[in-house]
């Protein structure tokens, strides 16, 4: 049931009889609601001129529907192909329409709604207007922003139903578009650089271009510059890979301090590469109904990414309360430095029997993931360079291994490519000729 005339009449004189010049904070909230649900009222007008005109247009008695908005209004283009839009979109989601007419639910809610189902083909959208009433829930009484992070995640649930690796492709075409643009301004000489970036690695980039700007912040000899100088002096900081104690005068990101040649004057040991938020049922069991896996800016990540990172990362466990707050925190890392001097003992290389990769260049995998409960102990790890870690991860094989680590390869359908000895540094003199009498005898 929608708004009725008479309804409509009295949102009106109500928002009339508040004095908006001298109005309390209370007054502004009462106006603010009011004015909401007058909104969702005129963008259901808007969407039902669009839908009859379309109607007409068909009957050739009139121009199109679009075209009755722009003849007729003082509106956009824009605003003329959203009403469109949002029509289309509750046409395929049975509900909106009545809960935008009510005003539950806002135009704008609307817009999301139909962005992200564009692309939808006609099984995915067919699943998704399934849960239309459930949708329709999240939308009511909740901001945008929020219904749309929720909207994405049953969008990447089914996507995942229908293909396991649809996060993995999406990632990797997203890797694949990524890419630098630069341009001068004829008039100013300006240049503007653009990059398009993964969010993968558009969030690595912000998280080392932060930890530079937090450096300057609190640097005496730049806490008087605009915070727009700090971001350029945070970004050409790292780009050029230098410290935070940057001479204000400096135009080309130069060190002036003294210490700006001392050994570990560079940032970049400790900054975090990327920090991915993933509940513990993802982590362990792999994706869900309720999944989450993001970079702290809420981007989704593929969960196989997401494992394979925690391969080699510093892991800070947070226990949720289920009112949203913070238990306690446990801060763990995965393989120190004397696992990795033994196993560098035992590895010159990467443990793929036909793979080359150095062992400094390599990441140290969990035969049992750490995600799924896998300890880091000596007898759990094996150097993986980032293809065949890739591989592992978000390719679909397994690894096992014995206590004489003897690897065995499994595809991704079960079966076993390749049992061998996993390490593959030289024996020290004299072992390998004991290694072959022994091997003879037996």
């Amino acid at each position: 049931m929608g708004v009725t005339d008479d309804e409509v009449r009295e949102l009106v004189r109500r928002l009339l009889d508040i004095s908006l010049d001298t109005a309390e904070r209370d007054d502004l909230a009462r106006a603010t609601a009011l004015n909401a649900k007058l909104k969702s009222f005129c963008s259901h007008v808007d969407m039902r001129i669009a839908r009859r005109g379309t109607e007409l247009h068909g009957q050739g008695s009139s121009e199109s529907g679009m075209g009755v908005l722009l003849n007729n209004g003082n509106g956009s283009e824009r605003d003329a192909r959203a009403a469109i839009d949002r029509n289309r979109a509750c046409g395929a989601f049975p509900g909106f329409d009545a809960a935008l007419d009510a005003g539950d639910v806002s135009g704008e809610h609307l817009d999301v709604l139909a962005r992200h189902t564009r692309q939808l083909n006609d099984q995915e959208r067919s699943e998704l207007a399934a849960e239309a009433d459930e949708l329709v829930r999240s939308a009511t009484g909740g901001t945008t922003s929020m219904f749309e992070r929720r909207l994405k995640e049953r969008i990447n649930a089914i996507k995942a139903r229908a293909n396991p690796n649809a996060d993995v492709d999406l990632l990797e075409r997203q890797r694949a578009q990524s890419k630098i643009t630069r341009r001068t301004d004829p008039v100013t000489g300006m240049k503007t650089t653009v990059v398009d970036l993964d969010p993968l690695r558009d969030s690595t980039a912000h998280n080392v271009i932060a930890a530079h700007l937090a450096r300057l912040r609190q640097d005496p000899a730049t806490k008087d510059l605009p915070f727009a100088q700090l971001q350029v002096m945070a970004f050409m900081n790292a780009v050029t890979g230098q410290t935070a104690g940057t001479s204000a005068d400096s135009s080309d990101g130069s060190v002036e301090s003294d210490e700006a040649d001392e050994p570990g004057s560079t940032i970049g040991v400790g900054v975090p590469e990327v920090s991915i938020h993933m509940d513990a049922r993802t982590a362990c069991e792999g994706r869900h109904a309720d999944t989450m896996c993001e970079t702290q800016d809420g981007d989704p990540i593929p969960v196989a990414t997401a494992q394979r990172l925690c391969c080699e990362a510093v892991i800070t466990t947070v226990i949720v309360e289920a009112d949203g707050t913070i238990r306690r925190l446990v801060e763990e890392r995965t393989a120190n430095r004397r696992q990795r001097r033994a196993l560098a003992a035992m590895y010159a290389t990467c443990a793929h029997p036909h793979c080359r990769v150095p062992f400094s260049q390599c990441r140290i995998h969990h035969i049992v993931w750490w995600s799924k409960g896998g300890p880091t102990a000596l007898d759990n790890l094996v150097p993986l360079c980032s293809q065949h870690h890739h591989q592992v991860h978000e390719g679909g094989w397994n690894l096992s291994m014995t206590p004489d680590r003897h690897l065995t390869w499994l595809r991704p359908d079960g079966s076993v490519w390749l049992a061998h000895r996993s390490t593959n540094r030289r024996p020290p003199a004299g072992e390998e000729s004991r290694r072959r009498r022994r091997a003879n005898a037996a």
